[in-house]
């Protein structure tokens, strides 16, 4: 008999935190996982020297993540889809969502558990696939997605101030808060 049972014990909170961007062209290398427990170590994604960390920052509870499993003829992809709800549209906020457009991108998100994962690949890197603007309500709602042929890893267990700090050159950030 198989068990699925999660590894953290403690309250499930639901919500992204955080959502990091890399171009991916300045991703040399991921690396596989070691083992089986589909994470990989601080080290295990490999850029180029001084690259620069996006911190796309968004309003609590306003972002939400999805990884999608669909059969098609090629077999089994996963549809990796992060959305940020961006309120008080504003020429800032155009500016930030056109800048992101037309790139590719590795993708860091923080869950409300504290945990990492990586979304998109060298190969199948995230987009814009959503820029949608509600007068309504006076808000946008980007959205990055890609498909991907397996789950995406999770990024170790590592603080984020070692994410911040120690690799990444942190010149950029969108703030939409």
């Amino acid at each position: 008999m198989i068990t699925i049972e999660s590894s953290n014990k403690s309250t499930n909170i639901p919500n992204l935190k955080k959502l990091r961007l890399i171009a991916i062209d300045d991703v040399l290398e991921i690396v596989e996982p070691i083992g089986d427990d589909w994470s990989i170590p601080l080290t295990g994604i490999v850029c180029k020297a001084g690259v620069t960390l996006i911190d796309v920052k968004f309003g609590y509870k306003m972002a939400s993540f999805s990884e999608d499993m669909q059969t098609t003829p090629n077999g089994i992809s996963y549809v990796q889809r992060v959305e940020a709800i961006i309120p008080k549209d504003c020429p800032q906020v155009v500016t930030g969502i056109n800048f992101l457009q037309n790139r590719k991108f590795l993708g860091l998100i923080k869950d409300g558990n504290g945990r990492w994962r990586i979304l998109g690949t060298k190969k199948q890197p995230l987009r814009v696939t959503g820029n949608v603007l509600s007068i309504g309500d006076n808000a946008r709602t980007l959205a990055l997605s890609t498909e991907i042929k397996q789950q995406g890893y999770f990024y170790g267990s590592i603080r984020d101030d070692a994410l911040l700090s120690k690799y990444f050159n942190q010149s950029f950030t969108i703030s939409f808060i």
